[in-house]
């Protein structure tokens, strides 16, 4: 249902004065002049260099270009659970490649503690007793193992894996008992989980076939093999205890979660259309992809979450692109509520964590109708006024398409964005005040 020009004007006689004194946006640029922190600068490198096939495919390297600077700052400005939320998602690559980039991000965390480690077991007097108090044959032999990238790289999954799948924390958990829990996690995993793989190739008899034999040892069976039974216990017991205080400034819950109001199966049969068979059969992010994890099927001007509990929103092709014909206000009393601009608007407010942003992209509809262009503007005027920070940010179409894979590429050219808007390609970023 479009909205005349009569009734527009009846929701503008209804703002107050000061409404019309808030500001609509201030243009933001890509923020690369600014100094980063060290823990910025690691995020965007992870960003930049991330290798994972989605960034390949549609809007999967698109969302990462129009949305990373936003992502950071909502990844360092937000307390407790990160979760990012993407809107109007169809085939959810976006999510996913978040998923991946968090990965990676626990994996630089762990060389950093690995790497530690190891330059305590080098030193000639360790900074923390137990390490000081080793055999120094003990140490020798472990670092020449170890230095082995193959065997060092257990130790690094097994903090990988616990970062990206920490024990359940929140700001109120004490963190005495977080450090005793992350030992236990890592002292199962050093036992148990950690695996090395040796190979070795034997031909018993001549003209025999060479025969490849595996043999699995966990790290736990590795240490024993440099150290007794008995000592190689306490060893491990004594790492997993150091290892879990150096993880906890990076312990942080982290989902990501798509939302469309289509059947995900449906959203499938779609994305099917646009991969070969090779891929979907035998690329490990197609499937993940393809799992729907975290996925929601609702309408996205009513996201079904609770209020400050989400870090990250993003919305690419989706609102306001697909949302021309709902009104700008409604009574949200009535039982044939479609939804409308500003009830939208005000679950951003309400659902945004304090330091999360929202980014909408591109900050038109599809269809432009006379009316849109004012709606759009009342809609970043409405934010501004009711305490949030907003900002429009310009791309040029064409670095856009130049920063695309040649799948995506193919898509773009059949999106009306890049064929009827290319010269106005706008981002909206409305960011939610970090509390004082």
């Amino acid at each position: 249902m479009s909205q005349s020009k009569e009734n527009l004007n009846q929701v503008y006689r209804r703002m107050p004065p000061q409404f019309w004194r808030s500001r609509d946006w201030t243009f933001l640029d890509d923020d690369t002049g600014e100094i980063l922190e060290p823990e910025e600068r690691l995020l965007r490198h992870t960003l930049v260099q991330q290798k994972t096939e989605g960034i390949s495919y549609a809007w999967g390297r698109t969302a990462r270009l129009v949305c990373q600077n936003d992502f950071v700052r909502s990844y360092l400005n937000t307390k407790g659970d990160f979760v990012s939320l993407d809107l109007c998602s169809a085939f959810p690559m976006w999510p996913q490649i978040l998923r991946e980039l968090h990965r990676d991000n626990c994996f630089t965390h762990s060389v950093e503690i690995v790497d530690e480690f190891m330059e305590e077991m080098s030193s000639e007097a360790g900074q923390t007793s137990w390490i000081a108090e080793l055999d120094p044959k003990f140490k020798k032999n472990f670092l020449k193992t170890f230095s082995r990238p193959r065997i060092r790289n257990t130790l690094h999954i097994a903090i990988q894996d616990t970062l990206y799948s920490p024990p359940n924390v929140d700001d109120k958990s004490d963190a005495q008992n977080i450090e005793q829990e992350l030992a236990n996690i890592f002292l199962y995993r050093f036992k148990n989980r950690v695996v090395t793989r040796e190979r070795s190739y034997h031909k018993d008899f001549p003209g025999e076939k060479i025969r490849e034999i595996t043999k699995w040892r966990t790290f736990e069976e590795e240490v024993k093999l440099l150290r007794g039974e008995k000592e190689a216990d306490l060893f491990i017991q004594n790492l997993a205890t150091w290892v879990a205080p150096r993880c906890l400034p990076y312990l942080r819950n982290f989902r990501a979660l798509s939302l469309d109001v289509e059947d995900h199966h449906k959203l499938l049969r779609d994305a099917g259309k646009f991969f070969s068979q090779a891929v979907k059969d035998f690329s490990n992010f197609f499937g993940q992809t393809a799992s729907f994890r975290d996925h929601f099927r609702a309408d996205a001007l009513r996201p079904p979450f609770a209020p400050n509990s989400i870090s990250f929103i993003s919305s690419i092709e989706g609102y306001p692109w697909l949302f021309s014909d709902i009104p700008l206000d409604w009574d949200t009393g009535k039982s044939n509520d479609p939804g409308s601009h500003l009830n939208f608007a005000d679950y951003i407010k309400d659902t945004l964590k304090p330091g999360g942003r929202a980014v909408f992209f591109p900050w038109t509809t599809r269809e432009n109708k006379p009316n849109d262009a004012s709606i759009l503007k009342f809609v970043a005027r409405y934010w501004s006024f009711v305490g949030m920070n907003v900002y429009r940010r310009k791309y040029d179409s064409g670095k856009l398409l130049e920063g695309m894979g040649d799948r995506e590429r193919v898509l773009a050219a059949m999106s009306p964005l890049f064929t009827d808007f290319k010269d106005e390609l706008y981002a909206l970023i409305v960011e939610k005040p970090k509390e004082a």
